[in-house]
């Protein structure tokens, strides 16, 4: 399916920016207008003498960085010269010349041009590394870094170079697709399958070497808090613990390898480019869910401002019809590249709209009937309000629907012999998956989301197929999950010789369905939709006078990103509402179990007051499995919504009129009316995740 690479280097290093956040001065605020960009994508190294040290040439990160410099130049106006826009591509990549680069190209010019907008991206081989003092170091590693007495580029070393970069500008992007050394991902289905994993460097530390600044020890939860003061906003392609690929994707321009995050990234942004950080992320994550579940890019700093510096004078952009509309259809001029599905909801606006959200100047709703790649057909669903022609101005509401039923591999276990047991299994699976709601069987030559594999339990421990060869005694059979690689959905296994082993497997792949279905639960045409947050606030309990005990919030300022909490570890989650409107807000928990719950008490939501936040008073407590759990806020102005028919058990009927209302027929089954009116003003919605850690 694709290359894999771990991307962790991004959390260390923001956990030393936190730590270090008081040492830079404060930036002058005087905009220059200018804008520079550093970037970086190295796919070829030098050989290394030593055959622990030697890493993988990539394919991927010199089209990478034509990718990113063409979406600076035409979305966000950087001048296409030498003077504004550096790249280092393969050998021109050494160690050397990024850190001179750094000082020369980014530092000096912002110090020339105080408050200029700064770019740093990164696209190849990431590594850690431990002195041997229980500190963990991550690198990024340059063409020459594996040669004869090469070093990586340190995580102190980057600090060292931002603290004094901003000194003179709070305009600064950071974005990095890369990874460090991991565990091997087995079984893909891809011949290109090319690791961005690079190992330990043998030349990195020796003894007597002093590695200078704050580390995070070996086993500490990474992620952590920056507050809205920061000057940084950073993007990676994926939580700390997880792996992310790169492979040959389909591209207007044919088939060409990148990662998938910055494949991602980019086509979400040529299409809303004003969108916050945060928003912005939330959607490359929608459209990473559809090809890789597993992956789940995060975002950390000052999310909440625009991207690349304020948009704030720009037009909202918009898909153009590329046909003549006749009978309700029309063809528009994006599909699959931009994370679409069978079935997206769409908005039409006039073509002297300039803002597209909400109802003001819409003529129309419509869906996608017919998805292709970067062309699709589209028909209008419910009233016109007026006649519209090419010149219209097209809106993606809501990329995906959960029209597209999630697909499980019925047809083998990846990287495994088969035995007849197995295939049994398979078949059982197959017919009873086929009339299912949420989910169907793969066809054999079909992409897949899920699929199965076998194991065995020692003392009642998941042992993966991977590390069977670590297990020397006989151990009992078992099938568990996973998404393409090796690691088991809600870390579930179920015996090879259960007489419910069906059944279970059946209910857990129903779970994950569901889940991402809630997930991808958005409306990107919400006026509101940057003003509903949700987060999560790690909290102690303690001994009061009262009969109660007393909640303490541990110091942060909000979870911005995935924060890593330990079982046991008790939080509350915050609904904030910035709008100037009452909103209704209701808070799902996406359990790392596969489980789905309302936590909030009421089920029409609760009331959360303009320019004010909620605080889900009872404190709630992590539990196991290990994995990723997420809290999804979905606030609508009106009151009486039942928000129980989001659950997996319906708890309430009803139709009604909004895309809202759509929604929750397409979660429980059923049909969706085109005849029914979309209103986009009435709702938003807004996640934060949590990584559950031993």
């Amino acid at each position: 399916m694709a290359g894999h690479r771990i991307l962790c280097i991004v959390a260390s290093i923001f956990v030393l920016l936190i730590l270090r956040q008081g040492v830079a001065a404060e930036a002058p605020q005087t905009a220059s207008g200018e804008r520079f960009a550093l970037l970086i994508g190295v796919d070829d190294y030098a050989p290394s003498p030593e055959k622990s040290g030697r890493v993988t040439p990539l394919k991927g990160p010199a089209n990478d960085v034509a990718l990113v410099k063409q979406l600076l130049v035409s979305q966000y106006k950087f001048a296409d010269d030498a003077a504004h826009v550096v790249t280092l591509i393969g050998k021109q990549a050494t160690r050397e010349a990024i850190l001179k680069t750094f000082k020369s190209h980014l530092i000096e010019r912002a110090a020339t041009h105080p408050q200029s907008t700064i770019v740093f991206y990164f696209s190849g081989h990431g590594a850690k590394f431990s002195p041997g003092d229980g500190s963990t170091h991550s690198t990024l590693v340059a063409y020459d870094s594996r040669a004869s007495g090469g070093k990586d580029i340190v995580d102190n070393e980057l600090i060292d170079l931002f603290d004094e970069l901003r000194k003179y500008t709070s305009n600064i992007t950071f974005i990095l697709d890369s990874c460090h050394s991991g565990s091997a991902i087995k079984g893909i289905d891809s011949p290109t399958l090319t690791s961005r994993s690079a190992p330990p460097n043998p030349h990195q530390f020796r003894p007597g070497d002093r590695v200078d600044g704050p580390a995070r020890k070996s086993g500490e939860a990474t992620g952590s808090f920056l507050t809205r003061r920061q000057q940084f906003a950073l993007l990676s392609a994926s939580h700390a613990e997880e792996l992310s690929y790169e492979d040959r994707i389909d591209t207007t321009s044919g088939k060409r390898f990148h990662g998938f995050f910055t494949f991602y990234l980019v086509q979400v942004l040529n299409s809303q480019p004003a969108a916050t950080v945060e928003l912005t992320m939330r959607d490359v994550g929608l459209s990473l869910a559809r090809t890789l579940p597993y992956q789940h890019p995060q975002a950390v700093g000052r999310i909440e401002g625009r991207i690349f510096g304020d948009a704030s004078d720009r037009e909202d952009p918009y898909v153009k019809i590329v046909s003549q509309p006749a009978n309700g259809s029309f063809e528009i001029a994006t599909g699959r590249t931009l994370g679409l599905s069978d079935g997206a909801f769409l908005a039409i606006y006039a073509p002297t709209a300039k803002r597209l959200t909400g109802e003001k100047d819409k003529i129309a709703n419509a869906q996608i009937s017919k998805l292709g790649d970067v062309r699709s057909t589209a028909t209008v669903s419910g009233p016109v309000t007026k006649p519209f022609g090419q010149d219209a101005k097209v809106t993606i509401v809501a990329p995906y629907l959960g029209s597209e039923k999630l697909r499980i591999n019925v047809s083998e276990l990846p990287g495994q012999q088969m035995t007849g047991d197995d295939a049994g299994l398979l078949h059982q699976l197959s017919e009873a998956l086929s009339n299912d709601q949420w989910v169907r069987p793969a066809g054999r030559n079909e992409t897949w989301n899920v699929a199965i594999r076998r194991g065995c339990a020692d003392d009642g421990k998941l042992v993966l197929s991977s590390e069977r060869k670590k297990v020397t005694k006989d151990c009992t059979a078992v099938y568990y999950l996973t998404e393409k690689g090796d690691s088991p959905l809600f870390q579930f296994f179920v015996a090879a010789a259960s007489q419910s082993r069906v059944a279970d497997l059946v209910d857990r792949i129903k779970r994950f369905a569901r889940q991402e279905n809630l997930r991808a639960m958005d409306n990107k045409s919400s006026p509101f939709r940057e003003q509903v947050q949700v987060g999560v606030t790690k909290v102690d309990l303690e001994a009061g006078s009262g009969p109660e005990p007393v909640i303490i919030q541990k110091p942060a300022d909000g979870a911005d990103t995935a924060e890593p909490m330990r079982i046991d570890q008790r939080f509350q989650v915050e609904v904030r509402n910035n709008s100037d409107r009452e909103l209704y807000a209701a808070v799902f928990m996406l359990g790392s179990s596969g489980n789905t719950e309302l936590i909030t008490s009421n089920p029409n939501g609760d009331l959360v007051h303009a320019h004010s936040k909620m605080v889900m008073h009872s404190p709630r407590k992590i539990g196991p499995p290990l994995g990723r759990e997420s809290y999804k806020v979905i606030a609508t102005t009106v009151s009486s919504v039942d928000f129980r028919l989001l659950e997996p058990i319906p708890g309430a009927k009803g139709e009604g009129g909004s895309l809202f209302e759509f929604y929750q027929r397409r979660a429980i089954g059923g049909a969706a009316k085109d005849s029914s009116p979309v209103d986009l003003d009435s709702w938003a919605t807004a996640i934060v995740d949590v990584v559950v850690v031993p």
